[in-house]
């Protein structure tokens, strides 16, 4: 099995702007927690930095993630994302992402 510990590169796009940034993760037996830290830029208005733990598990190419604490800057209200994803021949992690908004996007993780 791979072993997903370490930074990946991160970007979403989502409608209504993209996100851009680096999740730190650490992967024990099929478990996995971390750390994303990225920039939101929403359509039209001014971006802001989010920091958001994760935890999840992975399944054979199958990987979960989902927000558990989440710090936006300026006290901007912001929902916790669920990651549903598959790692590809090309060692990337894709899927699609949704918060508890609704609010749906699509996602890749890339190893740094």
């Amino acid at each position: 099995m791979t072993n997903f510990t370490g930074n990946w590169s991160y970007s979403e796009e989502f409608d209504g702007g993209k996100d851009v940034g680096v999740l730190n993760l650490k992967h024990f037996d099929n478990k996995l927690e971390g750390e994303l830290r990225y920039t939101e830029y929403p359509d039209g208005e001014e971006p802001f930095t989010v920091i958001q733990k994760v935890e999840g598990e992975v399944s054979d190419n199958k990987i979960t993630l989902r927000g558990t604490e989440i710090n936006a800057e300026d006290d901007v209200e912001y929902f916790a994302d669920s990651f549903d994803g598959i790692y590809t021949a090309e060692g990337n992690i894709v899927g699609s992402t949704e918060d508890a908004a609704g609010v749906c996007g699509v996602f890749i993780f890339s190893p740094q």
